[in-house]
């Protein structure tokens, strides 16, 4: 049986044990394990594994592990035996089953010498990946591991530096002092390539495709260890893009890509988002800011699609039209549950039906995975906000919710506060920049003030450039004072009048509270009356996606 068609754990429970025993002999066959090894790698598989796939890094770092699925006496055990196995291979990264049986492959000893396996003498990542996608061919371990020892003495010796000089220098290049940082560091570390183009050191001196495509070749012998690549505002177009999917297919302990603020269009896009989806290990994608167009929409759909460790992804003023964001909602609605925050701002919308936000609230009514969703210049009105709100009553899991840049009025405010005086879990709220109180009207802002009387859940309250007036902030004075639970508010850019600075003054002075309020402003006396000045809030404020 190839690696690729292993039955799974369910399957083989469903089995008979006289079939069951003949895949368990095939599986230790293909291997060049015992069936001791298989039915301890398979046990250790079930108790550490989640939907299939194991996170390697967290059981190698977690004393006294517990195990997720139910064993017996004897299979824990046995899984126990396993952990301990797993710490000692040194591998890491999220494996499914194939994968993960490399560990018993590599470290199997008790298993008979068979000169036609030379593959036993590979390195992990290499065993799995001819594994599964070539037959064995016969390898000299010598050779193997003076490569190894060469790569080791390449980054200890700082080789990696004078490498990526010498390419530079032919091809008649400046070096980025960035890249040179990165690149010396100290043997046996991971490696982390920073170089965003908004440094002042690097700010005249920008990556551009050529300098990307010379980085992936010095980087080459150590992709392995490559954990973090950092080439926001710089000037990476479609051949940069496809320079890192070349080396991003080797890069098997990459959890971070940030490329926010570049030039990659759909090509580029699309041949990034087909290698990722092979990159078991990746929390952190950050393609904001990039003229994606519809087809790398699309293609981050499909990403999405097949991802199950892809945790934060950022994809705001990406010139994605209606289609491509209806896609990348639906497979969020449908089948994935793993992302924890998505950044879906400022798409090419240009119909008035505001079909898109239908779309966006079934998915938050239904998936519970979001934590932060980041909704900015999404074109959001007061009909819009009637269905998000009606989803969201059903949602408890949302944390952070911004809804800054729409358009956005007083009968959506009152609407906000119907989700507010619910069960609601939101603790950071953001809806500055829409028209909450416009023409003086109050209506929106005193139904938000009467929910935050009862809330206990939000920390941050976020409604600047609402055009609210003194009626109104002196609504919201009267609420925050009221709420123990409220740590910081953003007013400043509002139509302050007497009474509302004079009720502010009185709560940001106001020793007896537990916790004081923060503000992005704050307040002074002269000759009997108060003033207002803006200061910068120390709270991280709701509209910022932290990279």
């Amino acid at each position: 049986m190839a690696f690729a068609q292993l039955p799974t754990l369910q399957e083989l429970d469903s089995m008979d044990p006289e079939e069951a025993a003949g895949v368990k002999a095939m599986i230790a066959d293909s291997n060049g394990l015992t069936l001791e090894e298989v039915e301890e790698a398979l046990v250790t598989f079930k108790g550490v594994s989640n939907m299939g796939y194991v996170d390697l890094d967290a059981v190698s770092t977690h004393e006294g592990f517990e195990f997720a699925g139910e064993l017996t006496e004897d299979e824990t055990a046995l899984a126990e035996s396993g952990v301990k196995r797993i710490k000692a291979s040194g591998k890491s990264g999220v494996v499914n089953m194939v994968e993960f049986l490399s560990v018993w492959a590599v470290r199997g000893q008790s298993a008979p010498e068979d000169p036609g396996r030379s593959q036993q003498s590979l390195p992990p990542d290499e065993l799995s990946q001819q594994s599964v996608d070539r037959p064995v061919q016969e390898d000299d371990p010598e050779e193997q591991g003076a490569e190894e020892e060469d790569q080791a003495a390449s980054v200890a010796d700082g080789a990696l530096v004078e490498v990526y000089r010498a390419h530079m220098q032919s091809a008649n290049r400046k070096c980025n002092v960035l890249v040179e940082q990165s690149l010396d560091v100290p043997s046996g570390q991971l490696l982390s390539l920073i170089a965003p183009g908004n440094h002042p050191r690097v700010f005249n001196l920008r990556l551009e495709d050529q300098d990307v495509s010379i980085i992936m070749t010095t980087l080459e012998p150590v992709y392995h260890s490559l954990a973090k690549i950092d080439l926001s505002y710089n000037k990476v177009g479609n051949a940069g893009a496809q320079a890192l999917a070349k080396g991003c297919t080797m890069a098997t302990r990459l959890h971070t890509l940030m490329l926010r603020c570049n030039d990659i269009g759909q090509e580029g896009c699309d041949a990034l988002c087909k290698t990722l989806r092979d990159c078991h290990s990746l929390r952190k994608l950050d393609f904001a800011q990039n003229p994606l167009g519809k087809l790398g929409g699309l293609s981050i759909a499909e990403l999405l699609q097949v991802s199950v460790t892809l945790q934060e992804l950022a994809m705001e003023d990406a010139q994605i039209d209606v289609d491509a964001l209806i896609a990348v909602v639906s497979v969020l609605h449908v089948s994935n549950q793993s992302l924890k925050m998505v950044n879906l701002g400022n798409p090419r919308l240009f119909s008035q039906q505001e079909e898109h936000t239908t779309h966006i609230a079934r998915m938050l009514r239904v998936n519970t995975g979001l934590t932060e969703v980041f909704l900015p210049k999404m074109r959001i009105r007061d009909t819009g906000m009637e269905v998000i709100v009606s989803y969201l009553l059903e949602n408890k899991t949302l944390r952070v919710l911004d809804l800054r840049c729409n358009e956005i009025g007083w009968q959506g405010g009152k609407l906000l506060g119907v989700l507010l005086g619910t069960d609601c879990q939101l603790m950071r709220l953001n809806v500055s920049s829409n028209r909450i109180g416009e023409h003086q009207e109050v209506e929106g802002t005193r139904a938000i003030s009467k929910a935050l009387l009862h809330n206990r859940m939000l920390v941050h309250l976020d409604m600047n450039h609402n055009q609210l007036c003194d009626q109104a902030l002196l609504e919201l004075a009267s609420a925050v004072d009221a709420n123990g639970t409220l740590e910081s508010v953003a007013l400043f850019h509002n139509g302050w009048g007497q009474a509302a600075s004079v009720a502010f003054h009185r709560i940001l002075g106001d020793r007896s509270r537990v916790f004081a309020i923060k503000a992005d402003f704050q307040t002074y006396e002269v000759d009997q009356e108060i003033f207002v000045c803006q200061t910068q809030s120390e709270s991280r404020p709701v509209s910022a996606y932290n990279v």
